[in-house]
């Protein structure tokens, strides 16, 4: 059975609700009471998004084996679930290496941290038996001003947070960039995936020259283009 089209109809046109607020202005969206829907529509395209992230960090050297990593904003865990499903693929390929995952879950809305450790739990049961995966901690919180992170980690995930549209109007980009700048070893790496509107990208952009301005020990992979510009500002070229 197939799910019936007048629903599927409501799902988009809820979906498409969400960001058609132009009257009002951009701002942050209560995924409140739609869970489901977004897990259902963006779910699928999500999910394999942090593939190109983990294969520069592999065709680099830099892919751990036994990584401890903080998902920001996981969401229903679109990115913890596609960083799964890259180590299982090596994993499935390196048969004699032991590989050890650490997963830590941050959101703020209590459903999607209910559905993303469902799925994360379910996928557990389908690994090979040298990838090894356990959820250490999983906590509801608010990302604003006063956000911090108590440790280090191998990897941080960001995916579909930096924007209008998921944080505060006030909400302090770089300053909360320099606190997971501070939270990563000094092998690790930040994973950031954000749409790729206009707005998202000259966000990023001031973003990665305010790190190029601050820090002289992070390497940056962009596919951006004019990526060593040290402007505070940023004029977008790529629309």
């Amino acid at each position: 059975n197939l799910i019936p089209d007048e629903v599927l109809t409501e799902w988009i046109e809820k979906i498409d609700n969400l960001y058609n607020n132009d009257k009002e202005g951009i701002k942050k969206i209560d995924y409140k009471g739609i869970e489901n829907i977004y897990f259902f529509y963006y779910f699928p395209k999500n999910i394999y998004k942090i593939h190109r992230l983990l294969r520069d960090l592999s065709q680099n050297g830099l892919l751990k084996v036994n990584p401890n990593i903080l998902d920001i904003g996981c969401g229903p865990g679109s990115a913890t679930i596609g960083l799964l499903e890259f180590y299982t693929i090596i994993a499935n390929v390196i048969k004699n290496t032991k590989f050890e995952i650490t997963i830590n879950l941050l959101d703020e809305n209590e459903e999607f941290i209910k559905i993303a450790k469902l799925f994360i739990d379910k996928y557990k049961k389908t690994l090979p038996s040298n990838l090894e995966v356990r959820l250490k901690f999983i906590e509801q919180q608010t990302i604003d001003s006063k956000f911090n992170i108590e440790q280090l980690y191998d990897y941080i995930i960001i995916s579909n947070l930096l924007n209008s549209f998921e944080v505060e109007e006030k909400f302090d980009m770089c300053n909360f960039i320099d606190k997971v700048i501070n939270s990563i070893e000094s092998d690790g790496a930040i994973l950031i995936i954000e749409p790729g509107d206009k707005l998202s990208c000259e966000n990023l952009k001031i973003i990665r020259n305010n790190i190029l301005n601050k820090y002289n020990n992070i390497n940056l992979y962009s596919p951006c283009n004019n990526i060593w510009g040290l402007d505070f500002s940023y004029k977008c070229t790529c629309f």
